[in-house]
């Protein structure tokens, strides 16, 4: 009985580390992707930060430390969505990238005047 029960749980591991391996390997595939996606929107943010430092308007600080922690939530998304024993949709890593784009066009378009 014990080594069945040891056959199971070291193939539960081996399923574990392949679905770890799968997701970071889809994270990979994306990155290209995520990376002209976060350029674009690093861009558009700074576009914004100068339209608002051109026209003398306040740069919304709530806003900004909303994208600031939101920003190193989302950084933490992916060690914790590699490690997951549970089944997350492959869907979840493009939304992932658009949620990282979005919240780095907050960040730069409300950053302070003086930096």
């Amino acid at each position: 009985w014990w080594f069945t029960w040891l056959q199971h749980r070291l193939d539960a591991f081996w399923w574990m580390v392949y679905q770890c391996t799968y997701r970071l390997k889809l994270t990979a595939h994306w990155l290209p992707y995520f990376a002209v996606l976060i350029a674009c929107a690093g861009i558009d943010g700074l576009t914004q930060r100068q339209v608002k430092r051109a026209e003398f308007a306040y740069a919304s600080s709530d806003r900004y430390i909303l994208a600031k922690r939101s920003l190193l939530l989302l950084i933490a998304a992916p060690f914790l969505y590699s490690c997951v024993p549970v089944l997350i949709h492959p869907l979840v890593v493009p939304v992932w990238g658009m949620c990282v784009a979005a919240a780095v066009s907050l960040l730069l378009g409300n950053a302070q005047h003086q930096i």
